[in-house]
């Protein structure tokens, strides 16, 4: 099972935030020889935009849609080969951290100025679970789980 979640902020990522993203899956791509599942949230933003890279390198996409189609992206839905029933937004997003191995992690900022954000909770929970990961700051800059 090589199966990598992905966690951001729907505003969406920088472009640093972006190529790290990039680079991470690629090199994780090359490890499990090809054999990869990428988990996303199917939400606008950070969840689109490494939904689609990972589309491009060859992952398998399975989406785990929310009940609030809010924020809703039809492009990350209509990449994904597996759709998760839809799920509250928290709930989903623990669904995302239990079915991976790995989770990469783009937040808008520093966990002290957004201590509600979905993309912390994932990451708090991950943590919590010592699930393997990084975290890709704005500036591109990373940080282990």
């Amino acid at each position: 099972m090589n199966d990598i979640g992905v966690t951001g902020s729907r505003k969406g990522p920088t472009i640093e935030q972006l190529s790290k993203t990039f680079d991470l899956l690629k090199n994780l791509y090359i490890i499990h020889k090809g054999k990869s599942t990428l988990h996303h949230g199917c939400c606008t933003g950070y969840d689109a935009k490494a939904t689609a890279i990972a589309w491009a390198i060859g992952y398998r996409i399975t989406g785990h849609p929310p009940v609030d189609e809010t924020f809703l992206s039809k492009i990350a839905l209509s990449l994904s080969y597996d759709i998760m029933d839809p799920d509250e937004y928290l709930s989903r997003n623990k669904d995302i951290v239990n079915k991976s191995e790995i989770i990469i992690a783009a937040p808008e900022t520093v966990e002290e100025k957004s201590p509600r954000s979905g993309t912390w909770y994932t990451i708090r929970y991950a943590k919590g679970l010592n699930k393997s990961g990084t975290i890709i700051w704005p500036d591109g800059s990373t940080e282990l789980l």
